[in-house]
């Protein structure tokens, strides 16, 4: 289950497990731990796109110097 909660949220009973999206725990009610790593590497797929992305703006960039 997800959900979403701020820092000052606190649960009664026992000390949930929780994921910090962003900021800080200034409250101390959760006991954090690291987020899942991806079941793969992304590295390549990334700079695959961004090259993609280079050459379709060199393109553009072409044609609208040719006009």
């Amino acid at each position: 289950m997800i959900r979403y909660v701020t820092p000052e949220v606190r649960q009664h009973g026992a000390r949930l497990q929780a994921i910090l999206a962003r900021g800080q725990d200034d409250f101390d009610h959760f006991d954090f731990v690291d987020p899942p790593l991806p079941d793969r590497d992304f590295a390549g797929a990334v700079e695959d796109m961004k090259e993609s992305a280079r050459q379709a703006v060199a393109s553009v960039m072409q044609d609208s110097s040719a006009t």
